[in-house]
Formats: C-alpha cells, structure tokens, sequence
C-alpha cells in the first residue's frame, strides 16, 4: 500500500491500515486542535514577555528610588536610582534587612514598630527619618511603605531625597550605625 508521505507522518500506520475514516478525522482534529493550543501558548508568552520588559524598563529607569521588599523585611531588588542615593549596588543590598541597613539604631525600632501597628490598619504608611548611605552625609528622607497586593507578599518602599542634614550642631544626636560608630 503507498500512503502519501504527509498522512504517514500525521498519522500512525494502524489508523491507515484500519481505513476508518471517523477515527483518521478525530486524530486530525486533535492535531490540529493541539497545534492551535501550542501556537496560541507560544504568542501569549511572548506578549508576556514584552510586558515583563516593559515594567522592568519603568522600575529601573524610574527616577523616584524604589526597592523592593519581601514579606520579612529583606531586600530583593532596586533600581538605579536607589542604588545611586544609597551608594550601594543591588549586590551589596540583597538579602540585607533595608531597616538595618539603611536607618540609624534608634530610630530603626521605633519605626519598625509604628509600621508594624499602622500596616494592621493601612497599606501604606508614610514616615520622615534619617537614612546611612555608604558613602556621603546622613541624610533626612521621607520614606514611602505600600504593601503589594495578594497574591504578591511584600512591599514597595520609596525613599524621597530631602536636603542633606549637614547643619547639625551637636554630634551626639546624630544617627549611629549598629557598630556604635557616629557618623
């Protein structure tokens, strides 16, 4: 028996040996039922794909300082502008605790705890503090904690750049870091 080269591929030689039309047609649907199935997945992800670039470019090329934090408190990514006030690199940050790293001792456990009563209540809280850069002077920022949205866990922090606290007259007051050193 010689079967075009197209049927032997589509189909497997006991369907054609069988001649049943009804069931050569069924497995011809299903093929060209799973081919659609396959080419819509395949442009869905690439239109996902083109979004995901899309909102990456708008975080990192933002101009507001933004970083990302996850659901205890650690950092998990920053765009460049942050990275640019803070003078760290994303390296430096991740997997760092942000209110350890960037808020004086003091003041770091206070506001911790007035987040923690005001989150129970909000999803956003606004709050002014000093911020340790890695390099500079300390500065005065107000800070910005929106938590994300479930399924999402965590939280958006944004920091607003205030002018440098460089009029401070007595150096006891100013913020430490957690070695005790004054800045």
């Amino acid at each position: 028996m010689n079967r075009p080269f197209l049927l032997s591929l589509l189909f497997p030689s006991t369907l054609l040996l069988a001649g049943d039309f009804g069931t050569i047609y069924m497995s011809a649907t299903l093929f060209a039922l799973l081919l659609t199935l396959i080419f819509a997945l395949t442009t869905y992800l690439k239109n996902l794909q083109k979004e995901n670039q899309k909102n990456r470019a708008l975080f990192d090329y933002s101009d507001v300082p933004t970083l990302l934090i996850n659901s205890r408190g650690v950092i998990v990514e920053l765009n460049q502008s942050a990275q640019t006030l803070l003078g760290y690199s994303k390296k430096q940050l991740a997997s760092q605790k942000w209110y350890e790293k960037l808020l004086p001792d003091e003041s770091a456990v206070q506001i911790r705890h007035k987040i923690h009563q005001t989150l129970k209540e909000d999803t956003r809280i606004t709050f002014h503090s000093y911020l340790i850069p890695a390099k500079g002077k300390v500065l005065e920022i107000d800070y910005t904690l929106s938590v994300l949205p479930a399924p999402l866990k965590g939280s958006i922090l944004t920091l607003v750049d205030a002018p440098i606290c460089s009029q401070r007259t007595k150096r006891s007051t100013w913020p430490k870091r957690a070695d005790g050193t004054v800045l």
